[in-house]
C-alpha cells in the first residue's frame, strides 16, 4: 500500500518493542491523520488487544463516560501503583476510526505508549524524556503533564508554559 507521495507507510508500522508515540500505537510518532481503512482497522485491533492484555494482567477497567458510551468505545484502565490509561476505539460511519491510547504514570505525568502492552516498557517510559527521547534519566513535569529531562526543561517551559498556559 502506498501513499500519494509513493511512500510505503505499511512498512513503517512499528513492530513489537518499538514506541508508537503517545496516541496512535500503529503509526509512527507524528503520523496523526488520514489513515486508510486498513490502517484504521489495524489501529483499532491494536487498541483492543492492548486493553485486553492489560485486563489479563490484572488492571481494573471502567467506561470512561459512564453509561453514555460503552467500554468497548472508551475505557479507562487503572494499573498498579497509580497508572492510568485512557483508550478510545471508535468506528465512524465514514469508515474511519478513532484509535488512541494515552497513559499517565504513577507520578501523573504522560508517557509514550508502546504498541504492545508491556509493563516494563511503560515503567522505562517514566524515565524517558518526551522531547529528546534520552532514556534512563530523571524526568520533570512541564506544562500540564509533560515529561522532560533536566537538559530539556528550560526550552520546554519556554515552548509550553507561556503566560496564561495554566489559567
Amino acid at each position: 500500500m502506498t501513499d500519494k507521495d509513493g511512500s510505503n507507510r505499511q512498512g513503517d508500522l512499528p513492530t513489537e518493542g518499538q514506541s508508537g508515540g503517545n496516541a496512535y500505537p500503529f503509526l509512527p510518532k507524528g503520523e496523526y491523520g488520514n489513515r486508510t481503512a486498513a490502517e484504521s482497522a489495524a489501529a483499532l485491533m491494536g487498541v483492543r488487544q492492548w486493553r485486553s492484555d492489560a485486563i489479563a494482567a490484572g488492571w481494573s477497567h471502567e467506561p470512561t463516560y459512564g453509561e453514555s458510551e460503552s467500554e468497548e468505545r472508551a475505557m479507562r484502565l487503572h494499573g498498579p501503583d497509580g497508572w492510568v490509561v485512557q483508550t478510545l476505539a471508535r468506528t465512524h460511519e465514514s469508515g474511519g476510526a478513532t484509535a488512541m491510547i494515552y497513559a499517565w504514570g504513577p507520578d501523573g505525568l504522560a508517557v509514550d505508549v508502546p504498541p504492545f502492552f508491556d509493563v516494563a516498557v511503560l515503567e522505562a517510559a517514566t524515565r524517558t524524556c518526551s522531547r529528546c527521547e534520552v532514556t534512563d534519566v530523571e524526568t520533570q513535569r512541564v506544562g500540564f503533564a509533560g515529561r522532560v529531562c533536566a537538559a530539556c526543561i528550560v526550552d520546554a517551559r519556554k515552548e509550553v508554559e507561556r503566560p496564561g498556559w495554566n489559567s
